[in-house]
């Protein structure tokens, strides 16, 4: 009778973990992880002149809610999310880095222009902090993307001395909350403010530097 007992026991535990393992979809999909680049192009590209001022282009610093690679949305007044599945191809400040070299090699406005780490004896070093990149999908409010850049320039000799600076931020509008739609958004953020850099930098290539 006790051995009957357990046998039944033991079929009862069978049949439980059997539903259990019934209710698990092992097969169960996940979303694709998909890569983000920001893609920004400038219509005109002008000769840089045989002499010039030198730029070169210092790696960026982000503020920690963005330096990772993941896409970063703000849904609240202090809450920011971020999707595990979309992500930048590159990490944000070696991105816009690279987008500032691409723009302003094709300027006209600087005999070379450097990116990273070097040897060569520059004029001037064009480096800044991204202090706001994201998606703002607070409830209320039109869908937008958000830009936010601190840039200064310094001397290239004396890395102290400090010629320019100035505090940028753009936004603008999407037409829905997709992950494309935000690389699109921020794209056209970085245009925005590429074309007013790059007036603002006019003054570089002048003999006298206003400090």
């Amino acid at each position: 009778m006790m051995r009957s007992r357990q046998i039944m026991k033991v079929g009862c535990l069978i049949a439980l973990w059997a539903a259990a393992a019934g209710c698990v979809n092992l097969n169960k999909s996940y979303p694709e992880k998909r890569s983000f680049v920001l893609e920004v192009s400038r219509d005109q590209e002008t000769r840089p002149p045989s002499t010039g001022p030198i730029l070169k282009i210092a790696r960026f610093r982000v503020s920690p809610q963005f330096e990772g690679r993941e896409l970063v949305v703000r849904t609240g007044e202090f809450q920011y999310d971020m999707n595990f599945y979309d992500v930048w191809l590159v990490a944000p400040g070696a991105m816009l880095g690279q987008q500032f070299y691409a723009w302003l090699s094709r300027t006209g406005q600087f005999q070379y222009v450097l990116l990273g780490s070097n040897h060569v004896e520059t004029a001037y070093v064009l480096a800044g902090d991204i202090t706001a990149f994201h998606g703002d999908y607070r409830e209320g409010r039109q869908p937008t993307a958000v830009l936010g850049l601190d840039l200064h320039v310094t001397d290239g000799k004396q890395e102290a001395s400090v010629v320019w600076q100035r505090r940028y931020r753009q936004e603008v509008p999407l037409s829905d909350r997709s992950p494309d739609e935000l690389a699109r958004g921020l794209s056209e953020t970085l245009r925005l403010v590429l074309l007013d850099v790059e007036k603002d930098l006019l003054f570089l290539g002048r003999p006298s530097v206003p400090r």
